[in-house]
């Protein structure tokens, strides 16, 4: 990730010596190796969740790309499967249920009783 040598580590870490003291940079070491990994992880977790992103947009290309294609293929197939679902959603639509056709029968026999 970073171009930095040992030398250049060597001095940076005598450096922190002479600066915070033989007391303090153990904490420092600590401290800052916390805020680092916490770092790292932040940024996996955004490339994790960039690359699911991707692969959601590419599936959602995928599946544009093969309904084109099946309307080409099968145009009439398509609008004649789209016709029959309306024309069953309309029956469903119209027909009372069961539970309806039921309370209404209690409501007569309770009437007749």
């Amino acid at each position: 990730m970073f171009d930095i040598g040992f030398w250049e580590v060597a001095v940076i870490g005598v450096l922190a010596l002479v600066i915070l003291g033989p007391e303090r940079l153990p904490r420092a070491i600590r401290v800052l190796g916390f805020w680092v990994g916490r770092a790292r992880s932040t940024y996996q977790s955004l490339q994790r969740e960039m690359d699911r992103e991707f692969q959601i947009q590419e599936m959602r290309k995928a599946g544009r790309r093969f309904d084109e294609e099946l309307n080409r293929t099968f145009p009439s197939t398509l609008q004649l499967r789209t016709s029959e679902e309306t024309q069953a959603d309309n029956e469903q639509e119209a027909a009372p249920s069961k539970d309806a056709l039921e309370h209404e029968q209690d409501k007569d026999e309770r009437k007749d009783a």
